[in-house]
């Protein structure tokens, strides 16, 4: 979670090794919406990747973006993720959206970390 002033103003979760191929998932970070461009997600980013580093060692980290979702792809790309893939997703209120698959392999994860804040200001 990222709290500034005792509020919250983000958060993510991840699952360590829930990939036998892309590693660790991170199934959620967001912002609060008054809070984007003030590097809230860089230091939720960063500390994920910590986290993925100390729990998961050789583990990559990837998380999957709806592909209309050209804020988020952008974020992702500045912060080193690769675009590998894609599929239809279908969402739990029916239909099909195309998502795509980001990744940062094992050993890119490092450098990623060290491009980012750790801590939001």
């Amino acid at each position: 979670m990222a709290e500034i002033s005792g509020e919250l103003v983000g958060f993510s979760c991840t699952y360590a090794n829930d990939h036998p191929q892309w590693g660790t998932l991170l199934d959620n970070l967001h912002v609060h919406p008054t809070m984007k461009g003030r590097r809230v997600g860089s230091a939720l980013l960063s500390e994920v990747i910590q986290r993925c580093r100390r729990q998961a060692p050789v583990s990559s980290l990837y998380l999957w973006v709806l592909e209309a979702n050209q804020e988020a792809r952008r974020f992702y790309e500045r912060h080193g993720g690769r675009w590998v893939g894609e599929e239809l997703w279908s969402p739990p209120g029916g239909g099909s959206i195309r998502r795509l698959r980001y990744v940062w392999p094992a050993d890119d994860l490092s450098r990623a970390s060290e491009n980012m804040m750790v801590s939001p200001h």
